[in-house]
């Protein structure tokens, strides 16, 4: 009897292939999670919506660069740039809470003013004043930013307009986060399955700054944001247009398919 190899009829995803040479992974696991990552934004129609993803695999500041959506080496593509003594191992990159900060290179004036998302998968649970991620210009009264848990409190927001945090009680940092709108006037925000809250939230125009989202601080007016560096740990990281709540049900599974593929899931 004839014994058919079903990986004969396997083909990993273009896009996936573009990624794995431009990062130089070869090992067969991680492919496997990146390409099963990829189709599966694709089948949900949420590859469209991003300009970048941050998988943050291979374990070094080599393969932890790349974007995936877009894997070429340079500030046009969103290709990070780590500041500092950061930590890069098989479950992420782990910042040391003192000088360490990513610049990502995209301009927060990229994603539309009222279709956005970011999002943000954070392995560890530490305290004191940390932001995880995000922009803002002082002058043009310009936010976006993500707290994981900053004084017992999952804050946000996106695109938004003055000091009007979208805040939620939260005891534990880790868990996959996400910020998103597709309104003018309402924000939405969910770590891991939970809707932890939508919350009345305008948003304003950068005017004619262009500063990039940080992740492990915040870009506030061109620069780190003293004191507030992050000694988290993160596995995930994407920035890209807004999502129904479907969209981000769908976009929990498969990062959290992604993640338990790597064996590295809160």
């Amino acid at each position: 009897m004839m014994i058919i190899n079903p990986y004969i009829f396997f083909s990993f995803d273009t896009d996936a292939l573009a990624f794995f040479s431009a990062a130089g992974i070869t090992d067969n696991t991680q492919k496997l999670a990146v390409d099963k990552l990829v189709k599966d934004l694709k089948s949900y129609g949420l590859w469209t919506k991003m300009y970048a993803i941050y998988p943050f695999v291979g374990g070094s500041a080599t393969t932890h660069k790349f974007n995936l959506k877009n894997p070429v080496d340079s500030d046009a593509a969103y290709r990070l740039i780590f500041n500092g003594a950061w930590v890069h191992s098989s479950t992420g990159i782990l910042g040391n809470g003192t000088s360490t900060y990513v610049d990502t290179k995209l301009g927060f004036h990229i994603l539309p003013q009222n279709n956005a998302h970011v999002s943000l998968y954070c392995r560890t649970d530490t305290t004191g004043n940390i932001i995880d991620m995000g922009a803002q210009s002082s002058s043009a009264n310009f936010h976006t930013f993500i707290d994981c848990k900053l004084s017992g409190s999952f804050i946000a927001r996106l695109n938004t307009s003055g000091l009007n945090n979208a805040s939620s009680l939260n005891s534990d940092a880790k868990g996959f986060y996400q910020v998103y709108r597709t309104t003018s006037n309402q924000l939405n925000t969910r770590r891991n399955l939970a809707t932890v809250g939508t919350f009345s939230n305008t948003t304003t125009t950068p005017g004619a700054f262009t500063y990039s989202y940080y992740i492990g601080n915040v870009n506030y007016d061109g620069s780190p944001y003293p004191g507030y560096y992050s000694n988290r740990e993160y596995s995930f990281a994407s920035f890209g247009e807004g999502f129904s709540d479907s969209d981000s049900t769908n976009f929990y599974n498969s990062v959290q398919t992604f993640q338990t593929s790597l064996s590295r899931q809160i």
